[in-house]
């Protein structure tokens, strides 16, 4: 018995004149991006690598106080070393005024020597005195003497000497307070006052004498 022959081959190829039909506008786009690779950002030449990481990011802030300290240190030590060593020092509030001159009889023990020291012979008696202030008018001179004795007793009297030496003028009692009353100086005595002569105005010298004779010393006195 033989065997039937075998189907011929169908022909799938569509016919000449047939086109597809058309799709949804939904359809195109989701087949349009369908299986489109994500686009990728490009980078420029040189940045292809990770940023630099430096270990200093990722240190603590320094704290301001260790700096504040030192310097207020400085500043101790700097006040320390100008109140020890560079300030002068205050004078000592033991140092006492020198005393101011006191009138006719006052004690004067402890107060500093005068301008001119005087002495007689064999040291008694010895001191000094000055001429604190003088002043001329019409009819003479008016002057303000200072006298102290530290040895003995001085008996005094004061004359005036013209500028050739020759003319001496002794000294008068003063209307002007205090006025010096010529009544011997002991000692440790201290005395001030106002004697006026009668001179001719010029450049003279007041001569300070023991009694009435014996010159102790002499200041001059200017026109």
């Amino acid at each position: 018995m033989s065997n039937p022959p075998a189907p011929e081959p169908q022909d799938h190829r569509p016919p000449a004149d047939w086109s597809p039909a058309p799709l949804a506008a939904s359809d195109d786009a989701s087949y349009a991006t369908r299986g489109t690779p994500a686009p990728q950002t490009s980078m420029s030449p040189g940045t292809n690598q990770l940023p630099k990481v430096e270990v200093e990011q990722f240190a603590p802030t320094r704290s301001p106080w260790p700096i504040l300290a030192g310097v207020a240190v400085a500043l101790i030590a700097a006040l320390i070393f100008y109140s020890t060593t560079l300030r002068p020092s205050a004078p000592s509030s033991s140092a006492s005024t020198a005393p101011s001159a006191s009138q006719s009889g006052q004690s004067t023990s402890g107060t500093p020597e005068l301008h001119q020291p005087f002495v007689a012979p064999g040291g008694d008696p010895a001191g000094s005195w000055e001429v604190v202030r003088q002043e001329w008018d019409v009819s003479g001179l008016e002057v303000l003497i200072r006298i102290k004795v530290t040895t003995g007793t001085l008996p005094y009297t004061l004359n005036v000497i013209d500028s050739s030496g020759t003319v001496r003028t002794s000294a008068q009692g003063s209307s002007r307070t205090p006025a010096l009353d010529f009544q011997p100086v002991s000692e440790g005595q201290q005395v001030e006052g106002w004697v006026r002569f009668g001179a001719e105005r010029g450049e003279s010298t007041i001569a300070l004498l023991i009694g009435r004779t014996e010159q102790l010393s002499a200041l001059p006195i200017s026109g």
